[in-house]
């Protein structure tokens, strides 16, 4: 700044405090004689506050990237289906079915002892044929699914007519009702469901095209379940080649009944108990 307009500046500030003076005083006239010399002393300007810059910090908040999505494009006309479970192997024809049948029963407890039992023709035929005949309290003299017991009936002579059926003879039928009793109930219910089709196809051949193979079993499986044994010693005749009962009630009983006779009360007693567990499981 110039010392000219400083002096302008000063005058003019000099002027204005006379005039504020005066009214302030009342309004009383006074002589002011300007001096010869209007001296202005520069003031120094007035300090000015330095303040350091302030820095504003803000807070940053991170935002996730968006996850990306890729759909995947639709074709028209596909649908999704729920996985599918692989279908078992289809079944043999009745003809072929002893491979299938000794193989399956395979995988049965006890399977060695069970197989060592069975025939090895027409294994399912010649079920089907004795549980028709179980049904009516029939047993085949033939052709029978397993093997025969082994052995003579014993008996012990009481005198020239009459013979006493001896314990020994149940034993023939030892193997065959252990074996029986060992046989897991649930594994044989299943092996029988899944071959259920074959059973009804070999009872549909005996001329029964109008029942189900189901219905003769739970007959059968009932008629074994009624089988009550004689109490005390059990006497025979032989009037001729082959032994009978002495009992006119006896010798009256079905061919079932009397098997189970010659079976004995305790080969008779493991069979029915496993028959009893598996005939829930059967027949539903």
């Amino acid at each position: 700044m110039s010392n000219k307009t400083i002096l302008i500046g000063g005058a003019f500030g000099g002027l204005v405090l006379f005039f504020l003076l005066i009214l302030f005083l009342g309004g009383e006239e006074a002589q002011v004689t300007p001096p010869d010399t209007l001296v202005v002393t520069e003031l120094p300007p007035p300090p000015v506050a330095v303040t350091e810059p302030v820095t504003l910090t803000m807070p940053v908040t991170e935002i996730p990237e968006p996850e990306i999505v890729t759909a995947e494009p639709e074709v028209p006309g596909v649908t999704e289906t729920a996985p599918t479970l692989p279908e078992p192997d289809p079944l043999p024809g009745l003809n072929e079915s002893d491979p299938y049948v000794l193989e399956q029963v395979g995988t049965l407890q006890n399977s060695n002892a069970v197989q060592r039992q069975l025939t090895s023709m027409q294994i399912l035929r010649k079920f089907v044929v004795l549980v028709d005949g179980m049904s009516r309290g029939e047993v085949p003299d033939r052709d029978l699914p397993v093997i025969r017991g082994q052995g003579n009936v014993v008996v012990n002579e009481v005198n020239e007519e009459f013979y006493r059926l001896d314990p020994a003879t149940y034993t023939r039928f030892n193997l065959l009702a252990n074996t029986f009793a060992a046989m897991d109930a649930r594994q044989l219910a299943a092996l029988y469901r899944d071959m259920s089709p074959l059973f009804d196809t070999a009872y549909a051949e005996l001329g029964y095209r109008d029942r189900q193979f189901s219905n003769v079993l739970a007959q059968a499986i009932d008629s074994v379940l009624a089988v009550q044994l004689p109490v005390g010693e059990v006497l025979l005749t032989r009037p001729s080649v082959h032994y009978r009962f002495a009992d006119p009630g006896l010798e009256a009983r079905s061919d079932l009944e009397k098997l189970f006779i010659r079976m004995g009360p305790e080969n008779t007693a493991r069979i029915q108990a496993k028959v009893r567990e598996i005939k829930p499981l059967l027949v539903r």
